[in-house]
């Protein structure tokens, strides 16, 4: 499930290099080394057929918000997927965050 362990990162660029108006003259440079690991990776495993079911994954929480945040955690740690959350964040999600967030920078 998710990226294989062998998809290994042929270029890493800053997240803030996407930002508007940010210099994307790295990109720029290296176009073609990414144009080629997005079409001509091959993954080291060249089996083929059908793979048994992997065992049923159970997640338990206090609630319902609990279980889910507890399901990203595990697809996080287990490298199931991206690395974005599998739910998107919902402003009730969130702002609790940002309000301790904004109590501790208050504070400091």
């Amino acid at each position: 499930m998710g990226f294989s362990a062998e998809a290994a990162t042929l270029l890493e660029f800053p997240v803030t290099m996407f930002d508007p108006g940010s210099d994307l003259t790295p990109l720029k440079e290296n176009i073609d080394k990414v144009v080629e690991g997005l079409t001509k990776w091959q993954p080291a495993v060249k089996t083929k057929g059908i793979s048994p079911p992997p065992p049923m994954v159970k997640v338990r929480g206090r609630d319902y918000a609990d279980a889910v945040a507890q399901m990203n955690l595990l697809f996080l740690k287990n490298r199931w997927g991206d690395g974005l959350p599998i739910v998107p964040p919902t402003k009730a999600r969130v702002m609790p965050a940002v309000i301790r967030l904004q109590a501790m920078s208050a504070s400091s």
